[in-house]
């Protein structure tokens, strides 16, 4: 979970873990989207990059005002959380990254297997998540403040965006 490093200025605050690199730009461009009119908070997530302009990963609260340039190239991208089948307690992080293996790059051209030609053009993102603030992580869930959701705290969630 993350943390909240604190507020950059009086209207703007990062939450991240003090071990998140996070660019300079992404920090300036959070600082100059505060000062907006009618811009009451800006908040950088963990995810936080600079953007065209304005940051990718953050959240804005402005009043009286509409900013669709703050929505960014990313409108629609969204997040998803799976239950999985793995159990939470006895999974050890070097098991499952062995079982899980390198997610970070593209297929290796054994693992193309069937997947038709036109699509091996795009070879080198087949097996990746993309770029950018997208990822794929494994949680485990500490306190279910909605029981009818559904979740089990016994299993591991799959989160992707």
């Amino acid at each position: 979970m993350s943390n909240t490093i604190g507020s950059v200025t009086p209207r703007v605050s990062l939450i991240a873990s003090e071990h998140t690199w996070i660019e300079g730009n992404a920090i300036q461009q959070l600082e100059i989207t505060a000062k907006l009119p009618d811009m009451v908070r800006v908040v950088g997530m963990p995810d936080l990059h600079p953007g065209r302009g304005y940051p990718v990963g953050a959240a804005f609260f402005s009043q009286h005002r509409f900013y669709p340039a703050l929505i960014g190239n990313d409108i629609g991208c969204g997040m998803s959380l799976w239950q999985t089948d793995l159990l939470a307690m006895k999974q050890s992080l070097d098991k499952l990254e062995k079982n899980l293996g390198n997610i970070d790059g593209p297929l290796e051209e054994e693992e193309l297997g069937d997947i038709p030609p036109a699509l091996r053009d795009y070879s080198r993102a087949l097996g990746t998540i993309g770029g950018g603030n997208h990822f794929a992580e494994l949680l485990r869930i500490d306190e279910i403040y909605q029981p009818q959701a559904g979740l089990d705290k016994k299993r591991l969630m799959l989160l992707v965006h």
